[in-house]
């Protein structure tokens, strides 16, 4: 595999090919290096964000803000009320500036959580989990991480799976926006790489 169709935007290609491509993964060529969607102008979105064009990170700060941790059902599924609620302001936002429900698509990387964020998102706009959008890509992605770390004894099994987090972070061909805690996300070697990443300026905080 020396060819990358899929994720246009160059950092998340650039990334994917160190963390599982060996280096090997190229964009096809500049144009798609290259790709930006005109129509995504700053704006103002919940809770005082500045979101711009560069913003790829969404560090919600759930140490900080309850609202934002992860909570579990009965039956142990995890979902997390502010990202979902978050995340629906988010996509308002997008068709507020004329995109399409078409261009965006929102990933979870639970299944509980998923079906959460579809009751919220706007109707037409495909919320799937990881493995559901395997060889599929949107021009915008959302990725939802949903889970946080106030518990040192308990851990994601699914933040754990290189195989998975490369899957999310290369769906998007134009724009990537990552939406977790990044304390809690640094506990995992492969989330935590992603997010090293991406440059500070490029990181939105929650409440800050």
């Amino acid at each position: 595999l020396n060819f990358n169709y899929i994720s246009n935007y160059r950092p998340i290609a650039e990334l994917s090919s160190v963390l599982f491509y060996e280096n090997k993964l190229r964009c096809a060529n500049n144009n798609v290096a290259e790709a930006i969607l005109a129509n995504l102008a700053s704006d103002f979105i919940n809770d005082g964000i500045h979101f711009t064009m560069l913003s790829y990170l969404v560090d919600t700060q759930s140490y900080k803000n309850p609202s934002f941790r992860a909570t579990f059902n009965s039956f142990g599924e995890v979902t997390n009320t502010g990202e979902a609620e978050f995340i629906g302001g988010l996509c308002k936002l997008f068709i507020k500036l004329g995109l399409s429900v078409n261009d965006l698509g929102v990933i979870s990387v639970y299944r509980y959580h998923a079906e959460r964020l579809r009751r919220i998102v706007q109707a037409g706009i495909e919320v799937n989990t990881v493995d559901q959008y395997q060889g599929r890509d949107k021009p915008i992605i959302v990725l939802s991480f949903v889970w946080t770390g106030e518990t040192e004894n308990r851990k994601s099994e699914l933040l754990a799976d290189c195989r998975r987090i490369n899957v999310a972070i290369t769906r998007a061909k134009y724009k990537l926006i990552l939406v977790g805690c990044q304390k809690s996300l640094s506990r995992y070697p492969t989330v935590n790489a992603v997010i090293n990443a991406i440059p500070k300026e490029c990181v939105a905080k929650l409440h800050e």
